[in-house]
């Protein structure tokens, strides 16, 4: 059937504003940080026993290396003066000199390292995303 000429006929649609439009990009992070920190707390409750286990190995780990590095430097302490005739002063002087020589190097290597940029496959992925929104 024909509208009478007289019928008013609908207009173009007008697209959401730009309020309306952020409502509902906020509306859909919220529920999807929502569903995403769901999973994560079941995931959580899940496996809570094991991370708490990896969690106390890895400290009991650290407390471990760092008492061996102790005993090392206490055993190299005692060899220095045994070899340099008893200079306690003398020997702690030799022993800071090496480790600030180690602590030199370390630092070239990490500044050599920090010029390249972390997680590059990351970083390419956001810059497409960033450049398809604009």
């Amino acid at each position: 059937m024909n509208a009478s000429p007289g019928a008013e006929s609908p207009g173009p649609q007008e697209s959401p504003g730009l309020q309306a439009a952020a409502g509902g990009f906020a509306t859909a992070l919220v529920r999807y940080l929502q569903a995403l920190t769901g999973l994560f707390g079941l995931e959580l409750r899940e496996t809570g026993g094991q991370a708490l286990l990896l969690g106390s190995l890895g400290v009991a780990l650290v407390v471990a290396s760092v008492l061996a590095y102790l005993f090392l430097l206490l055993g190299l302490t005692i060899v220095v003066v045994g070899s340099l005739g008893g200079g306690w002063v003398t020997a702690l002087f030799v022993l800071c000199a090496l480790h600030a020589a180690m602590a030199a190097g370390l630092f070239v290597i990490l500044r050599g390292r920090a010029s390249k940029p972390l997680f590059p496959g990351t970083r390419e992925a956001l810059r497409r995303e960033v450049q398809k929104l604009s």
